[in-house]
């Protein structure tokens, strides 16, 4: 979990745009941040940490990496140039990921898109870097 001291070090978010700052994962976050600088234009959070009531309330994945601060929800950009810098830039930080990440776009009435920094709790298997949905 984020101390007071890791929160202090992003340099691309302040600790109001996140709900639950101190239940964030200190790594996800010092990737985040990279991401961030990287692309170049603002991570609107929609979602990070979840309680298991909250995350079961909005139909999240049982063991999603939201219960553990590894995951957080962008809002997407309504802008063509702004949503490609913005992959631009976690493309270029998946290097830097310190783990297999996890991206899903999802496309629908309210599209974001969802990144989530694997841990050693997930097994060694292969995982999906990247995944569309598209709800009606």
């Amino acid at each position: 979990m984020a101390t007071e001291a890791d929160l202090a070090r992003l340099r691309h978010f302040r600790v109001s745009e996140f709900r639950a700052p101190e239940r964030m994962d200190a790594l996800f976050l010092t990737w985040l941040d990279a991401a961030r600088e990287m692309a170049g234009v603002p991570f609107v959070i929609t979602s990070d940490w979840r309680s298991p009531v909250e995350n079961a309330a909005v139909g999240g994945y049982e063991r999603s990496l939201h219960l553990r601060g590894r995951a957080v929800d962008l809002r997407w950009p309504a802008s063509r140039i702004t949503a490609f810098k913005l992959l631009r830039g976690i493309v270029l930080a998946a290097r830097l990921a310190p783990a297999p990440l996890q991206l899903e776009l999802e496309i629908g009435a309210q599209p974001h898109l969802h990144l989530g920094l694997y841990d050693e709790t997930d097994g060694k298997g292969e995982h999906e870097m990247f995944v569309v949905h598209r709800t009606l």
